[in-house]
């Protein structure tokens, strides 16, 4: 095959075999905007239930206005009202990998909750994340952490023996091992090597054929960690009144020459999703558990369920910088990259949420401003939210319309 051909546009193999499934029994054409549509109701379903899990395990006390909130807070945060904008190929495939993803982390989080280490439901979780790692590469890495996580928590009471060791990761981590076995062989059918995923031949705006080496750089990382948490929103006179802007980190943040990076319109996460301040909670909950489960002489002020905690937050925040962390090394910067990670670390600050009620819930005065502020951040999340989705819709209809004159004065010029 000549090299001009391979060019197309990215889409991974296991939303394709889905596809491919569903003609079986389906001929008409299934367009981007059903596939996106299907990921994200599945995605969004997922999602529910593991907060619901999460609740009725461990924090029943947590009145059920506050898991609505987090729920709606979680399913309607940015990018997801954004994505639903454009819902092409590139937002179905990252909605399919996000399904995916938090589908394996639903079976996770149900196996920790009930304390079992029932084969079937840990295989089911691995599996789901091997899909997610076939649906976006990306996910690669926190499918692979994932199962290294729960393979370790099946063992957590008797790692000293290598009988138990071994046969755990054994069977575990098969399903991932099979499917990345699987898309070697598919990309090497493709592109005549295993590590070939295609990217260099990405239909886009760069070269990426010549420049595949500058795609990842550390040179990205500080420009990216500006952009992704601090780029400012642009502020309109005009309803939605505020508008997502190209990033542009100060140049004092460049270390060296970055050739091919790009930034598209994007807001900073502190700007559009401070609900995520929320998961310092949990972090710092985890933590301590972590180093009283290490100290003999602490060991005993472990409460029942914290052990649970520990694991399941080791999972969501894990999975949810794992990926934040690679994508701060691509030279291309998103708005839509952002579901990359944050349903996984809104999971995270949720569980943050329920901890603080259970602790604080018998002093009334620090209660009730934690739920001012907990209302607080998820209003402005939830509405910056829809309001940056609402000015990408009517900048790309003003664009639309814009075409759609000037083809109509062409016409009437002839």
């Amino acid at each position: 095959m000549p090299p001009f051909t391979k060019v197309y546009i990215y889409w991974g193999p296991a939303p394709a075999l889905i596809l491919a499934a569903i003609k079986l029994f389906y001929s008409e054409p299934i367009a981007d905007q059903y596939v996106t549509f299907g990921f994200l109701t599945g995605l969004l379903v997922f999602l529910i239930l593991i907060i619901l899990k999460i609740w009725n395990g461990f924090y029943r006390d947590v009145p059920p206005w506050m898991v609505i909130i987090g729920i709606l807070a979680t399913g309607l945060v940015c990018p997801i009202p954004w994505m639903l904008g454009t819902a092409a190929i590139y937002e179905a495939t990252i909605l399919g990998g996000q399904f995916f993803l938090i589908a394996g982390l639903y079976f996770a989080v149900s196996a920790i909750e009930a304390q079992s280490s029932s084969n079937s439901r840990l295989l089911i979780a691995v599996a789901f994340w091997t899909f997610a790692a076939c649906t976006r590469t990306i996910l690669l890495i926190p499918a692979a952490f994932l199962t290294v996580v729960l393979c370790l928590w099946t063992i957590r009471n008797g790692w000293k023996s290598i009988l138990k060791v071994i046969p755990r990761f054994l069977l575990l981590g098969s399903p991932l091992v099979l499917g990345i076995f699987l898309y070697g062989w598919y990309n090497y059918s493709r592109f005549g090597s295993i590590f070939e995923t295609g990217l260099r031949y990405t239909l886009t705006f760069q070269n990426l054929n010549k420049d595949i080496g500058e795609s990842f750089s550390f040179l990205h990382l500080l420009p990216s960690l500006w952009t992704y948490l601090v780029n400012p929103i642009d502020l309109q006179t005009t309803f939605p009144f505020i508008l997502a802007q190209p990033g542009q980190p100060p140049s004092y943040l460049t270390l060296g020459d970055i050739f091919i990076y790009h930034s598209e319109d994007i807001t900073g996460l502190l700007f559009c999703v401070p609900f995520l301040l929320l998961s310092i909670i949990s972090a710092k909950h985890a933590i301590t558990i972590l180093f009283d489960k290490l100290s003999p002489r602490r060991r005993s002020s472990i409460q029942p369920g914290d052990e649970a905690f520990m694991w399941i937050s080791i999972c969501l925040a894990g999975a949810g910088f794992l990926i934040f962390s690679a994508l701060l090394l691509y030279f291309n910067i998103a708005m839509r990259f952002l579901a990359d990670f944050i349903p996984s670390l809104m999971l995270f600050s949720v569980l943050g949420v329920f901890h603080a009620y259970h602790t604080l819930k018998n002093r009334s005065g620090l209660l009730y401003s934690f739920q001012f502020i907990f209302i607080l951040l998820a209003v402005v999340t939830i509405g910056m939210s829809i309001f940056l989705a609402l000015s990408q819709n009517y900048h790309q209809f003003q664009i639309y319309n814009l075409h759609l004159l000037k083809h109509m004065i062409q016409f009437f010029d002839r």
